[in-house]
């Protein structure tokens, strides 16, 4: 009819008669022909998804088709009424997009909340344990520290959809490396004692002075150690290596596990990719 000769930029009277083949794609013909002999096979009205090309991108239809009988019963052709839904479709991943990002920064959290939880039973353990004033010292500022980390978690947590669109803020301050480190060897030294696992520092004795978000840091390399642990066999060996340079300064973690596969690599940063 002319609505379609229009949508496909056809003309009616060169249409008429024609194959689809002649105006359409072959995969897209073979799509709108097997759905047509599909409706005549069933001798009912039947409903399909159905995509076709146009100058702005592929359209997504729902179409019914159904049989036309002539007099003495016999199908003769389809009749077909397609509804364009394609930005309805758009909309529905757009939907989805959002409910991922939303399930992604509850996952965010409950993985962050667990290393500074972690740390905080390491040193209650070690308060039970009655142990002397240097130790215990230890383990009031292992529960202090970690309690500030939950704090900035939490609102994180409060401002959710900042952290779904990648706009995390950071809180720069002057500090040194060296104290970073330190605090996060300090989350991860009873995970290490469990396994039995040898930790090497090759961190330089001079001050590494920076102008960074210290708890940020502290999250990235007690990550990286409790992934070297984890995937590291017991009685393996885990090393954190400092490489001052002239404007950065390079911090390497190495460890003695199975590493991570070749085809798995460049999808490290996804998203809860493992």
């Amino acid at each position: 009819n002319r609505q379609f000769a229009q949508l496909f930029a056809m003309k009616v009277e060169e249409a008429v008669g024609r194959s689809l083949y002649d105006y359409f794609p072959p995969d897209v013909a073979d799509q709108f022909a097997a759905n047509n002999r599909k409706a005549l096979q069933t001798g009912a009205s039947c409903e399909f998804e159905e995509v076709a090309p146009h100058p702005d991108g592929p359209h997504t239809y729902v179409s019914v088709k159904a049989p036309l009988y002539d007099a003495a019963g016999v199908p003769y052709a389809v009749c077909g009424v397609s509804t364009d839904i394609t930005e309805r479709k758009r909309l529905m991943a757009a939907l989805e997009v959002t409910q991922r990002q939303k399930d992604a920064v509850m996952a965010t959290v409950a993985h962050e909340l667990r290393q500074p939880l972690g740390g905080i039973l390491a040193a209650l353990a070690m308060m039970r344990a009655r142990v002397g004033r240097d130790k215990g010292e230890w383990a009031r500022a292992v529960v202090e520290r970690q309690v500030a980390q939950l704090s900035r978690l939490v609102e994180d947590l409060l401002d959710a959809s900042r952290i779904a669109q990648g706009k995390v803020t950071l809180r720069r301050e002057r500090t040194t490396l060296q104290d970073i480190i330190d605090a996060a060897v300090d989350v991860v030294q009873p995970l290490f004692r469990d396994r039995e696992q040898h930790l090497q520092l090759e961190v330089p004795s001079e001050a590494i002075w920076l102008e960074a978000d210290a708890q940020r840091l502290q999250q990235v390399f007690s990550n990286l150690l409790t992934n070297a642990s984890k995937f590291s066999e017991p009685h393996g060996r885990i090393a954190v290596c400092v490489e001052p340079g002239d404007q950065a300064v390079t911090v390497r973690v190495r460890d003695t596990g199975r590493g991570i596969a070749a085809d798995v690599l460049p999808h490290v940063f996804d998203l809860f990719a493992q």
